[in-house]
């Protein structure tokens, strides 16, 4: 997998993530208006469980995205400081070649 595809599998996993982890925070908010028998203590134990284990993946990947781009980011300047210093170089010698040769 290049880094292109992990950079966008790592952005929407955070995303998504994030999404389910609101939607739990609203679970919590709704469960106890629930009108049908329910064991809240298991309830809660089950949806504590997913919790942590959808924001460990949530913040993992947004870490990793971050790092990607990061890391894009370094190498485009590394990139774009070689290409300055190329244009710099051929332009000096190509204005003392036209100097060697007219005067």
């Amino acid at each position: 997998m290049d880094r292109t595809t992990l950079r966008g599998v790592a952005f929407w996993t955070a995303v998504i993530t994030s999404l389910i982890g609101l939607m739990i925070r609203a679970m919590y908010a709704l469960i106890p208006f629930a009108t049908f028998g329910l064991d809240l203590s298991s309830v809660y134990k089950l949806m504590g469980v997913v919790s942590l284990f959808v924001e460990g993946l949530s913040s993992g990947s947004l870490l990793l995205f971050l790092g990607l781009v990061h890391y894009d980011l370094m190498t485009a300047q590394r990139l774009s400081e070689h290409a300055r210093d190329y244009l710099i170089r051929d332009l000096t010698q190509s204005s003392q070649e036209n100097k060697s040769n007219h005067g």
